[in-house]
């Protein structure tokens, strides 16, 4: 939970850009537990079941990773300009 807290930066709510509520860490934070436990009750989440899920999107963070990498070459190279 703690990494939730840097959803709500807290630079924000000094510009004006979020609730007064945000600003303050506790509350936010048991407002993201309470949302957690909601969707878990609510729809019955299980352990096991999240298990393909998790793998799935792993496998797809790395593979999105991958053509970056491979299409980074590339691109470098359109924007280097012409070699004389």
């Amino acid at each position: 939970m703690a990494g939730l807290v840097n959803i709500v930066p807290r630079y924000l709510p000094r510009y004006g850009m979020a609730p007064k509520w945000a600003a303050a860490v506790r509350p936010l934070v048991l407002v993201y537990t309470g949302i957690a436990f909601a969707v878990t009750l609510i729809f019955k989440a299980d352990v096991e079941a999240q298990g393909g899920a998790y793998a799935t999107g792993v496998l797809v963070l790395m593979s999105s990773g991958a053509v970056a990498v491979t299409l980074q070459p590339f691109a470098a190279a359109n924007t280097a300009g012409p070699s004389c």
